[in-house]
């Protein structure tokens, strides 16, 4: 069969929708570790890049450390090492990655998912382990933790995309919008001046979606609890709207522009996705001025994003 231009979205679906922890796993899992007291982790006889099997070493900061381990169907042996006290073996569980169930959901597309399933049933990467533990050296346990709060002194670097904005702005005294879908792009800055308590910085912007696109920027806190964080400040909010949009003018106005702006509280909302990856919810409520004949009055925008961020400090 010869593969035409008509014939590549049915291609791309179908290798979208198999093997999906093959495509999107790595080889080495980072997990994060969190001891009662300073200690040194060895995990014995892994395989690394650079040689089939080796014992690796971290040693803890802060009574914390982040390892990189190759992923396998066998359990994972962790050796602590502590100070004033002799070596303690622990096991962390392999089990099934939340990736299978894409496959998993797409299983209706022609049976795709299920023929994923079975690719990555035979790879490493269809297995995981938990992404933070903690070792309790004075009871002698190990059990799952939450992630560890970004500490004091670090920065972080972001950004979201898309970001799709519902719109509603005061426009004249006859007529509001309502409704509008804007997708666009957003970065932002934070620095955590105490443990999981960040000040950050946002901006971005909204495509244009039939008549119309938004700038918008805002400041304030964010905190981290466990995998989610709450977040507050005060935005700014520009509007744009093609004058010909509004009463349907001559043509020699078509490109005129109707703009409206103001402040506003923002609250939000997010929850970890990965090491790097979040979704956030934000939602604000900006004081505009309208016109002459309106005044004031209050619009919002609500953003639904997926990003990412890197640390940029310590």
């Amino acid at each position: 069969m010869i593969l035409t231009l008509r014939h590549l979205p049915l291609f791309f679906l179908c290798f979208a929708a198999t093997s999906c922890a093959t495509l999107f796993n790595s080889r080495y899992r980072r997990i994060e570790i969190q001891t009662s007291e300073p200690c040194r982790i060895e995990v014995v006889g892994t395989a690394t890049q650079n040689s089939k099997l080796e014992t690796q070493n971290w040693q803890t900061s802060d009574n914390w450390v982040e390892i990189q381990v190759p992923r396998s169907k066998s359990p994972l042996l962790l050796r602590v090492l502590s100070a004033d006290s002799f070596a303690r073996d622990y096991r962390i569980a392999s089990k099934m990655s939340s990736v299978v169930w894409l496959d998993v959901a797409t299983a209706p597309l022609g049976g795709f998912g299920l023929y994923g399933i079975l690719i990555d049933r035979a790879s490493p990467k269809f297995f995981t382990y938990s992404g933070s533990v903690y070792v309790d050296l004075v009871n002698d346990r190990i059990y799952r933790s939450a992630p560890r709060p970004p500490q004091r002194g670090e920065s972080r670097f972001g950004w979201m995309l898309p970001s799709a904005n519902v719109l509603k702005v005061d426009w004249s005294d006859r007529e509001t919008l309502f409704g509008e879908f804007n997708w666009g792009f957003s970065m932002f800055y934070e620095h955590y001046y105490r443990n999981g308590t960040a000040l950050f910085l946002k901006g971005g912007f909204s495509m244009e979606q039939q008549y119309a696109k938004s700038v918008f920027a805002s400041a304030g806190q964010r905190h981290w609890m466990g995998a989610v964080y709450l977040s507050y400040g005060l935005g700014y909010a520009k509007f744009y709207r093609p004058l010909y949009a509004l009463d349907y003018p001559p043509p020699n106005v078509l490109n005129g522009i109707v703009t409206r702006e103001g402040l506003g509280p923002v609250l939000g909302v997010g929850v970890r996705l990965g090491r790097h990856l979040f979704f956030n919810m934000d939602y604000q409520n900006v004081l505009l001025h309208t016109g002459p004949t309106v005044g004031w009055g209050w619009s919002s925008c609500l953003a639904f994003e997926v990003g990412g961020r890197v640390r940029l400090g310590r």
